[in-house]
């Protein structure tokens, strides 16, 4: 049994059990890639640079297991993708980009990581014959809200493109797509980045962010850090041990 109760992936039931954590470092990918660890998976962790100097202490800490391999750069980036991916069985993908709807740079940074941050690791999947996508997100995209001018607005727009894509890759190479429809991620207590962020993003406070995802997003639930990990990581043993 590991610290959390739960009994240890039986490696020799499957052959290669490493599995990619892409953004590594955010609220719910450090608590998933320590989780599978303690599960028996072998973990490759990446993220942006920007995030380890946040978290540079995590990132030595993660590196220090020797279960855990670490790899520093954005999806967007298709030789670090194509590395991160290149020994896995599996990818989890938590990375992601929020906007800020009235600056077309914002708008166009979370395109680029959303959507084809997300084509980048398909590609690769299909390059190193890596078959399950574990995808977190939080819409109800069945019934979409649009902006003044009958727009989807961008960071829905991006989830579905996502989306798409693994379905298509599904579809065309038979790479087995999860998405995980968790709700919003919201940290018990924000962390000063986290604040900044916001800011940045043009909110005046924590709140005014949280309604305003809600009313844009079609947000199915609340869901905190912990909740999420959790139904991350039972999600992916049980998808990898019916292999």
């Amino acid at each position: 049994m590991n610290s959390y109760g739960e009994p240890k992936v039986n490696i020799m039931s499957y052959q290669n059990n490493r599995i990619l954590v892409t953004g590594a470092l955010g609220h719910v990918g450090r608590l998933v890639a320590k989780r599978l660890i303690h599960m028996g998976f072998h973990v490759n962790c990446l993220d942006i640079e920007e995030q380890i100097i946040r978290n540079q202490e995590l990132w030595n800490d993660l590196g220090d297991n020797p279960r855990c391999n670490l790899y520093t750069g954005s999806i967007t980036d298709k030789e670090c993708i194509n590395k991160a991916v290149a020994d896995c069985s599996a990818v989890i993908n938590l990375a992601g980009r929020l906007v800020r709807q009235d600056d077309a740079d914002s708008i166009f940074r979370m395109l680029s990581v959303n959507i084809f941050g997300i084509e980048n690791i398909l590609k690769a999947m299909v390059y190193s014959n890596c078959k399950i996508m574990i995808l977190a997100t939080y819409g109800d995209y069945s019934s979409l809200s649009t902006d003044k001018d009958g727009c989807v607005e961008p960071l829905m727009a991006s989830k579905i493109a996502a989306e798409a894509y693994c379905n298509a890759y599904k579809k065309k190479y038979d790479i087995q797509s999860y998405f995980i429809r968790s709700g919003i991620v919201i940290p018990a207590s924000p962390s000063e980045y986290d604040i900044e962020l916001i800011n940045r993003l043009g909110f005046n406070d924590y709140k005014e962010y949280i309604k305003s995802t809600v009313r844009s997003h079609q947000v199915l639930d609340f869901t905190s850090p912990d909740k999420l990990s959790d139904d991350v990581c039972k999600s992916a043993l049980k998808i990898i041990n019916n292999k």
